[in-house]
């Protein structure tokens, strides 16, 4: 079995496998949504969408030209059993070649850790020549700096890179894109005291992690979540 019969092997069967049930834990937080766009002139287009949680969410930030594509069809049926009409099922490159869509913004929420480095070179290009003059590109990827980023990294049998916020900016200047930003992903949004236990917590050992990066390298801007979100954009040029 080669290296894409096990790759399709494993989304043909990605939900009822590896997602979690609806219902088992607290409700989708998408921090990539605080840098979309939210007019009604935005056009986003969620690349490995799954069931289409992120679009959902757009459109209650009022962004109504959505579309998303997942290669799961399992996934993508259960969009549609949810009533995301505006999920599809296909591959990202297809997709990004055929300019059946227009877009100003794209999104990859844990999307780049299923590709090899050769084909996170290739998707990315593939964005960029998408993407009309200052469209943007947002992100969520494992973070490799992490000291727990195994947590996402190998969570998924189908994850084969991770990243820093370093390969990130190589990454998008391999793909001619400037990048406007590169942060963590921390604590989800919530309230109550365990959350607020649970944000103190956090809080200090983020700064036990840094210190003990910036002691070793000298560096003190490190980002030591598990997830890293970026920005980047297409220059006028």
């Amino acid at each position: 079995m080669n290296s894409q019969e096990v790759r399709s092997r494993l989304y043909d069967r990605y939900v009822s496998t590896h997602v979690r049930p609806t219902g088992s834990e607290a409700t989708p937080w998408f921090p990539v949504l605080d840098y979309v766009p939210a007019s009604g002139d935005s056009a986003l287009l969620d690349l490995g969408c799954g069931s289409g949680g992120l679009l959902e969410a757009a459109s209650d930030l009022g962004i109504s030209n959505l579309t998303g594509v997942d290669v799961s069809q399992e996934q993508v049926d259960l969009a549609h059993e949810a009533g995301r009409t505006y999920v599809k099922q296909g591959d990202v490159f297809d997709i990004l070649a055929s300019k059946q869509w227009k877009s100003n913004c794209v999104t990859t929420v844990d999307l780049l850790e299923h590709f090899s480095r050769q084909e996170v070179l290739d998707l990315a290009e593939a964005i960029a020549n998408f993407l009309p003059p200052h469209g943007v590109w947002i992100g969520q990827v494992p973070n490799a700096v992490s000291p727990f980023f195994g947590n996402y990294a190998y969570g998924d049998l189908t994850h084969e890179t991770v990243f820093t916020a370093r390969s990130i900016h190589q990454l998008m200047g391999m793909a001619g894109l400037d990048v406007i930003h590169v942060g963590p992903v921390g604590v989800a949004p919530g309230g109550g005291l365990s959350h607020r236990a649970r944000r103190i917590i956090f809080s200090a050992a983020q700064l036990v992690m840094k210190s003990v990066l910036a002691a070793e390298t000298g560096v003190r801007d490190h980002i030591v979540t598990q997830n890293l979100v970026f920005v980047a954009q297409k220059p006028s040029r």
